[in-house]
């Protein structure tokens, strides 16, 4: 069974989202190990939340491109490995997408840490409308960064 640390209201849909922006779903599901690491999560530079394992986040974006970032934070009783041991492919604690958004549409983003034997990556991974929203269903929504 997978560990779930997000601890906000289940999943809902979010329907708020003013005329002319978009909606882009961002989430990371449970997992069985690196569940305790936190990202610090970010869209065109500005942080936004940090995302936990189990934990979704909606976000309201305006047209036009939108870079995300997810990046390390440290967590207690994490160790070194957290952080990449060596080589040019596996140097970085980071992941970053480009979205091009159009106003009106929904987007679902997967954050998905990439498990190696002595290190977690990072990925941002678009998926479909039709995934993004069957994955969606079991995580418990994250709060705005303060």
């Amino acid at each position: 069974m997978a560990h779930t640390t997000a601890k906000g209201p289940a999943f809902s849909e979010y329907k708020d989202v003013p005329q002319g922006k978009a909606l882009v779903y961002i989430y990371r599901l449970g997992e069985r190990s690196g569940y305790a690491r936190k990202y610090f999560l970010s869209a065109n530079g500005q942080r936004i939340t940090k995302i936990e394992s189990g934990g979704y986040f909606p976000y309201v974006a305006e047209p036009g491109t939108m870079i995300l970032n997810a990046d390390l934070k440290w967590c207690y009783g994490c160790s070194g490995m957290n952080y990449v041991i060596e080589g040019p492919e596996t140097e970085k604690r980071h992941a970053t997408l480009e979205l091009k958004i159009e106003p009106g549409k929904v987007y679902y983003v997967k954050l998905f840490v990439e498990e190696h034997p002595s290190y977690f990556l990072p990925q941002l991974l678009v998926m479909s409308n039709e995934v993004g929203a069957k994955e969606i269903i079991d995580c418990k929504l994250l709060q705005p960064e303060q």
